[in-house]
């Protein structure tokens, strides 16, 4: 057929059994079944069934798309369900329901539900529901809820809930709650509800409101755990730390700032820390100018030179030169030279270096540990 057709689907259906050809735009009043379809443009007012290809500049079906296979330059918009072995958009894709093995999409994707093996789309997606296998977007994604095995979106998700595999964000990954194997983040991770996962890197700043539970957290820039968090293996933290109520970890090292509530680890490495409650921890070290302000209880506590802590209890303590402690609870002690200590009990053995001061020093039976903490 050359040119502009018109074609009027008796009973509301319009069955072809070969393949309907059109070098021009093609308007179907009504139902279209045929084995493959090829226009340059074509709008089809009811469903639209395809055996086999559809090839368009443009596609427009009120009602259902089913294809073996849809290939679209431009743009296609399918009112209720689209669904078929694979799409190739080269603009736009728009439907109520999206179901294929395969869709790619130049431009942006708008769904309400979505289940695919595999997507990819150069711009943005939209979908409230998106079911899928792999997903890889270039802009944008918002959805409702995510269920995927491997997440790519170069630059911004936002969604309500997720659970995936592996999720990797270039810019920000905003949540309400989640649940992934591994997230990999280089700009902002928000997170105002629970979330669970593996591993968890972000170049920039993460907050995470109610509660965070992994494997492995790296966060190079601040990370902000108003209700704590529990980490099973490493929690590192570049610049700064915040977290109330309580955070456990295997190793919680922090380059900047931290200000918690109460710490319970196996090692602590610090610069600067500011407990409410205290921080308990098998091992605990304070970096070279480092600064402790309120309690750490721990069976070993190092301090390199030139640092300050506050209140500390600790079977071994040992400190480098020109370091100050407040208050010391220790079973043995080694006080570097030229270091001052305020008040220390001991319950062993208390040595001073050359040039270290004791305010006060006694020598206890046992080292009683201040309610609530344990060694």
């Amino acid at each position: 057929m050359e040119g502009d057709v018109l074609l009027l689907a008796e009973e509301g259906v319009a069955e072809v059994k070969g393949r309907v050809l059109c070098r021009g735009s093609l308007t179907v009043k009504g139902s279209l079944k045929a084995r493959a379809l090829s226009a340059d443009d074509a709008r089809v007012e009811g469903d639209l069934e395809v055996e086999g290809d559809v090839e368009a500049s443009t596609l427009y079906v009120e009602g259902s798309l089913k294809a073996g296979r849809v290939v679209i330059e431009s743009s296609c918009a399918v009112g209720k369900l689209a669904k078929a072995g694979s799409f190739s958009i080269g603009g736009t894709l728009k439907s109520e329901s999206l179901e294929a093995e395969r869709v790619s999409v130049g431009g942006w994707l708008k769904a309400k539900e979505a289940k695919v093996e595999s997507v990819s789309v150069g711009g943005s997606l939209e979908a409230t529901k998106l079911e899928a296998g792999r997903v890889d977007v270039g802009g944008a994604l918002h959805s409702e809820r995510v269920a995927a095995e491997a997440l790519s979106v170069g630059g911004s998700i936002e969604v309500r809930e997720i659970e995936a595999g592996k999720v990797s964000v270039g810019g920000t990954f905003t949540l309400e709650t989640g649940r992934a194997e591994r997230i990999d983040v280089g700009g902002v991770l928000r997170a105002k509800g629970p979330l669970s996962a593996g591993r968890i890197t972000v170049g920039g700043n993460a907050k995470i409101e109610k509660g965070l539970k992994g494997e492995e957290i790296a966060v190079g820039g601040i990370l902000e755990l108003p209700e704590g968090g529990e980490v099973e293996g490493r929690l590192s933290v570049g610049g700064a730390l915040e977290a109330g109520g309580i955070l456990k970890a295997w190793r919680l090292a922090v380059g900047g700032d931290a200000e918690v509530e109460k710490v319970v680890a196996r090692e602590v490495r610090v610069s600067r820390l500011s407990t409410k409650i205290g921080v308990q921890a098998e091992e605990f070290t304070v970096s070279r100018r480092g600064l402790v302000k309120g309690l750490v209880v721990t069976k070993k506590f190092y301090m390199e030179r030139d640092s300050a802590a506050d209140v500390v209890y600790a079977e071994t303590f040992e400190c480098e030169e020109r370091c100050r402690v407040r208050e010391l609870h220790a079973v043995k002690a080694s006080i570097g030279s030229g270091s001052a200590i305020e008040t220390a009990y001991y319950v062993e053995s208390l040595e001073v270096g050359e040039g270290a001061k004791v305010g006060k020093a006694e020598k206890v039976t046992e080292l009683k540990l201040p309610e609530g903490f344990e060694l």
